[in-house]
């Protein structure tokens, strides 16, 4: 590509191209210098501020999970103390039954004993 264009131009339209070249080569530099490291800052204090809100969240999750722990070891304990309450309370109700059974024979055994008048018939 030629810039034969560029020089064939008039003086004052060169003037004006290498102004506008300047003055966007000045624009840039100027928001590289102001822009940029503002945007930086900005984006290092969204960043600290997501940081913190992960750290915050990661530690309500882990008194969450301590809590469920605790619960779901309470809850077995409370399973396995009424398990325990069952299985003896199932046996002193099979020793009730056989001492009720016991009693009735013996009532039985009395009642065959007890004397006294007949029955009217």
């Amino acid at each position: 590509m030629t810039y034969e264009w560029f020089y064939e131009m008039p003086v004052i339209f060169k003037a004006v191209v290498v102004s506008i070249c300047i003055m966007v080569i000045i624009m840039a530099i100027i928001s590289g210098i102001y822009y940029l490291p503002k945007k930086n800052r900005e984006m290092k204090t969204e960043l600290l501020d997501l940081d913190r809100s992960i750290a915050k969240k990661k530690v309500i999750l882990t008194n969450q999970l301590k809590e469920y722990a605790d619960m779901v070891e309470r809850t077995t304990k409370e399973k396995a103390d009424a398990a325990k309450k069952m299985t003896e309370l199932e046996s002193e109700c099979d020793t009730l039954r056989d001492t009720a059974g016991k009693l009735q024979d013996q009532v039985e055994k009395l009642k065959k004993k007890v004397g006294g008048r007949p029955k009217k018939a």
